[in-house]
């Protein structure tokens, strides 16, 4: 069981792996693009500005800044404006980024110690009824599953240590609360 366990975990990291690297190499392309258009767009206003002269241009009357100089100032403080909100919101995002990935980090880490800390009390439900329960014989093809389930269940790994001391306890049909005070003391 556990090795079938460990080869589902094996899997689905490579699966994650595989998925982050192909999100970077998508995140990179997506870069290298933004800043190819970068380049194309300050290389076509270089040539723009390189070719302009103040006195052609203020006579002709095509660029905004010539034309009408106030509407280009608005016009230049909205660009602005949208580029930054677009930088914080761009930086707000990899800091929730950031907290989402410590905080499942930190979950990831508060798990273990809380299911064996709620094994006995998940267990005693469960094993105090199929203790009381007279519907099952001593027999192993019977109660071996059925307890391995229900650790595998709470604990989500099998613990053959607990499997034969359920099995041992429910064999020699001892009180619900010595299983639980053995189950404390195997924990």
């Amino acid at each position: 069981m556990e090795m079938a366990f460990k080869e589902r975990e094996r899997r689905w990291q490579h699966r994650e792996e595989t998925m982050m690297a192909t999100n970077r190499e998508r995140e990179a392309e997506r870069d290298l693009d933004a800043r190819e258009k970068q380049i194309r767009r300050s290389g076509n206003n270089g040539e723009k500005v390189s070719g302009m002269g103040d006195d052609i241009e203020a006579d002709s009357g095509q660029e905004e800044y010539y034309k009408d100089r106030s509407r280009w100032g608005f016009h230049r403080q909205q660009f602005r404006a949208h580029t930054r909100e677009a930088m914080e919101a761009e930086l707000n995002n990899e800091k929730e980024i950031l907290t989402l990935s410590t905080i499942g980090a930190s979950q990831n880490n508060s798990v273990k110690p809380e299911l064996t800390l709620n094994l006995a009390s998940k267990c005693r439900a469960a094993l105090m009824a199929l203790a009381e329960d007279e519907e099952f014989d001593d027999e192993e093809l019977k109660l071996q599953p059925f307890v391995s389930k229900r650790i595998v269940e709470y604990l989500g790994v099998q613990e053959d240590e607990l499997v034969s001391f359920g099995i041992d306890h429910l064999r020699n049909k001892k009180s619900a609360e010595d299983l639980t005070k053995g189950m404390m003391m195997v924990c």
